[in-house]
């Protein structure tokens, strides 16, 4: 069977009106840890039960290694790396005389970063064959323009500590991939009045 794929456009990072088409698959199942078990034990000698407990053990193991300060790379899948982000409500630490200090207990591992090895994407590819879908996603519009979607951010900002990709993309009608890119162009944007706090799934926006 066929995987589909649609073709989204860009958002407007820069402000130039320039736009570009980029592919995206389309995911139609979420695979739990029992269904993957259960297709690892038909090619194997291994009971489903056997692979769920192996996998809980990796997962384990994993835990363990990465707290201390670990990168762990497993051979045919990639390399996972820890990374830290401030706890919820923490101010960022500064520089200067003066400066905010930010202390351990202020801190937590906010994310894992994972890179596949080519073994993985090339097999994924091998196996990969793709059809573009006649149902086009088509990326949802905002009614206001960059200017405005970012003095929106900022105005929210003043009632808020923080400011998430999700709140972003309700009060902007942007869709939530286009949303979490506009702010990361704002924050890495000197002047813009936004900064990144945090990391992978918890990171939000803050004034800076």
């Amino acid at each position: 069977m066929a995987t589909k794929y649609v073709m989204r456009e860009t958002p407007d990072l820069h402000g130039d009106g320039k736009k570009v088409l980029y592919p995206k698959m389309v995911i139609v199942d979420r695979v739990d840890t029992h269904r993957l078990a259960e297709s690892v034990s038909h090619g194997s000698t291994f009971s489903v039960g056997e692979v769920e407990g192996l996998i809980a053990d990796i997962a384990s193991h994993l835990a363990t290694l990465m707290s201390r300060g670990c990168s762990v790379k497993i051979d045919g899948i990639g390399l996972f790396t820890p990374s830290l982000s401030l706890r919820k409500g923490v101010e960022r630490e500064t520089t200067g005389e003066g400066g905010k200090k930010v202390n351990a207990a202020s801190i937590e591992v906010g994310g894992v970063n994972f890179r596949p090895v080519k073994e993985l994407l090339n097999a994924i590819n091998k196996q990969c064959d793709l059809e573009r879908s006649p149902l086009e996603q088509q990326r949802k519009s905002s009614p206001y323009n960059k200017e405005q979607r970012l003095a929106k951010a900022l105005e929210h900002l003043d009632g808020h500590p923080v400011l998430t990709v999700r709140e972003y993309a309700a009060m902007t009608g942007l869709a939530r991939t286009t949303a979490a890119l506009e702010l990361r162009s704002f924050a890495s944007t000197p002047g813009s009045g936004l900064a990144a706090s945090g990391s992978g799934p918890k990171k939000v926006y803050v004034k800076g």
